[in-house]
């Protein structure tokens, strides 16, 4: 899937994203993380039980057609940022810098994400 489909259904979500299943918002994109100590992926029905709209994720073994496997799913989450950033560039500095408060509403997203994410907009 590219990452101008990942956008669209970004947009569909309202631009609500969720890395976290204990803090789902409904009608979310759901981006399911890979780490050391977890597998986000393993929770794809469950962000789907508690209101995410979409998942996208590296493994799904289920049926969903509303779930999209990437190859991986932080460098997806990455280009999607990236993607949105350019798109926004030609509109206002407010409309351009989405706030990560905002975009990453009540969820516990890792230290690492939140920086790469910060770094991405922070120009």
């Amino acid at each position: 899937m590219k990452v101008n489909e990942i956008y669209e259904l970004l947009k569909q979500c309202d631009f609500k994203v969720c890395t976290d299943t204990r803090t789902i918002i409904k009608g979310s994109l759901f981006i399911a993380l890979k780490g050391n100590k977890f597998n986000a992926n393993d929770f794809i029905d469950e962000a789907f039980e508690k209101g995410c709209r979409y998942a996208i994720g590296e493994e799904y073994k289920g049926n969903n057609p509303n779930v999209f496997v990437v190859t991986d799913s932080l460098l997806t989450l990455q280009q999607l940022a990236a993607f949105h950033r350019k798109k926004s560039e030609s509109k206002s500095n407010w409309n351009c810098r989405f706030k990560r408060e905002n975009y990453f509403k009540r969820t516990n997203f890792a230290s690492t994400e939140t920086k790469i994410f910060d770094h991405i907009y922070s120009k």
